[in-house]
């Protein structure tokens, strides 16, 4: 019975040592099963069940992502394993993953993540990370392995401030030979046909004329801006789907920007870039720059009537002060220079005198031959 013992225990020993001989290597990820897992409480439960009572099954699929459960053993199967939630291998690009006899390397993304294992048993491998970076999972359960595939899973739990929630992973690789580093994407113009773990140094060609700037928008959430949208000097842009989009601007000798609300504001970012990739302006939502006093769509440092709305800029005696608030409208410029006046004192509106313009004040200057004229300073 002890020599049968010892058998097995050394069969075991052989198995887990087979294994990790076996496991070092690189192995492409050629597809995943990504998933998270919420489950919920009792109160969820007769919510739903609720719900299911007042909506019909497509409004149901549509407010809370699955179909409604039609019996009662369904909605208690429910109860005990939560709701599965797909999520798309786009949203979670995973490539090739590589082992050393201690060192786990996934390549994700353009990111390396450089995990330290070691074996619990012939099936469980212990993962973390050296530079303690957070990574889900402390644990991969090895579901298959031989000479050419590798099925690897995950289970992260975490708590949501309401209860506990899982998150799972399921990587189904084949046996890769060398990596090489470099891009990956052929619409990029230094892509590497030869590169098979891309690095993040894909460059793309510009895609605005040389009169304008590129608008690139980001969404954290990878949903698009869900009804936010940007105004850059009159004109609007969004984006509908995704983490990214595009789109060209004209150049401008002064930009004037505001935003329309969406659902999720702080989820969407934005930048504009001229062709070297410098950075014009970059900004979240909602968004205003504060140089447009009247709302003419006329930059205040360019407007000629400041605090009047004009958006056709006029000005008829070429003074460069615009008709709407030009008071002194038809004289020229050289004939109040060759007139003898004198300012007899500033007011505001509401009569005060000053005998100094304030800075952000606005002030009536009253000349001594009857020129009324309206200034701000700055």
């Amino acid at each position: 019975m002890y020599l049968l013992g010892v058998s097995l225990l050394l069969m075991v020993a052989t198995q887990a040592q087979t294994n990790q001989e076996m496991i070092i290597g690189n192995w492409a990820v050629d597809s995943t099963d990504i998933s998270a897992i919420m489950f919920l409480d009792a109160d969820d439960i007769a919510e739903m069940m609720m719900m299911a009572e007042i909506f019909s099954p497509e409004v149901f699929l549509a407010e809370f992502g699955f179909a409604a459960p039609q019996t009662d053993e369904e909605w208690a199967a429910l109860a005990e394993n939560g709701i599965v939630m797909p999520i798309d291998s786009e949203e979670m690009p995973i490539g090739p993953i590589s082992f050393s006899s201690d060192t786990m390397i996934m390549y994700a993304d353009g990111d390396m993540i450089i995990l330290s294992y070691s074996f619990i048993n012939d099936s469980t491998i212990s993962v973390s990370s050296p530079d303690d970076d957070e990574f889900p999972f402390s644990e991969f359960n090895i579901l298959n392995l031989s000479e050419n595939n590798l099925v690897l899973s995950a289970l992260d739990l975490f708590e949501d401030g309401e209860g506990e929630d899982s998150f799972s992973m399921i990587l189904y690789c084949t046996v890769t030979g060398d990596l090489v580093m470099g891009c990956t994407d052929a619409d990029a113009i230094n892509y590497n046909a030869d590169a098979n773990v891309d690095d993040g140094s894909c460059e793309y060609p510009y895609l605005c004329d040389e009169d304008e700037l590129l608008l690139t928008m980001y969404d954290e959430a990878n949903d698009g801006w869900e009804g936010a949208q940007l105004l850059i000097n009159g004109s609007l842009f969004t984006l509908g789907d995704g983490d990214m989009g595009s789109d060209c601007i004209d150049k401008a000798d002064c930009y004037i920007y505001s935003s329309i609300e969406g659902d999720f504001d702080d989820e969407a970012s934005w930048s504009i870039t001229n062709q070297e990739g410098d950075v014009f302006f970059e900004g979240g939502l909602p968004y205003f720059s504060y140089n447009d006093m009247d709302d003419d769509m006329v930059c205040d440092d360019m407007d000629n009537c400041i605090d009047i709305s004009n958006s056709d800029q006029l000005d008829t005696d070429g003074d460069d002060e615009g008709d709407a608030c030009d008071y002194d409208d038809g004289l020229s410029i050289e004939v109040l220079s060759k007139e003898n006046v004198t300012l007899l004192r500033m007011v505001n509106t509401l009569g005060k005198e000053y005998s100094i313009h304030p800075k952000g004040e606005l002030l009536f200057y009253i000349y001594s031959n009857g020129l009324v004229k309206k200034e701000i300073k700055f």
